[in-house]
């Protein structure tokens, strides 16, 4: 789906524009009994390379985004939870979930012309999960 939405949008844009697709953190972190989630993100990384590099000469940018342990509506049962959230609380540097409103400057940032020589980035916003990796 990611990849039949991102070249509908494409079409729409014949004079250059930016591509911006959500992965995640999990991408690249193995998930025990979740073999799908990671493969899928990780799916999304390689068709932001593919796709930045096919259309860098029309001018349009396509780079990602992936969040680490935000605070949705998804991960409202794992942060609830006494043990399992707190064990991803230990993990993160920061020591707190993300906000969502967290990842709005990094999205105006991509759609703005101050991103305009930035394509086939994903950008890792995670709190420093990552970080210890």
């Amino acid at each position: 789906q990611p990849m039949y939405l991102s070249q509908k949008m494409i079409q729409q844009m014949p004079s250059g524009g930016r591509v911006i697709s959500m992965s995640s953190v999990a991408g690249n972190i193995a998930r025990v009994g979740d073999a799908i989630y990671p493969i899928t993100k990780l799916g999304i990384v390689a068709m932001t390379k593919s796709l930045a590099v096919e259309y860098a000469p029309k001018n349009i940018t396509v780079n990602a985004i992936a969040p680490g342990a935000f605070l949705t509506e998804s991960n409202q049962q794992l942060a609830e939870d006494p043990i399992k959230g707190q064990h991803m609380l230990n993990r993160i540097p920061m020591q707190r979930w993300g906000n969502p409103d967290e990842l709005s400057g990094i999205v105006v940032f991509l759609a703005s012309e101050l991103s305009s020589y930035m394509t086939g980035q994903v950008i890792t916003i995670d709190g420093g999960l990552t970080a210890l990796f």
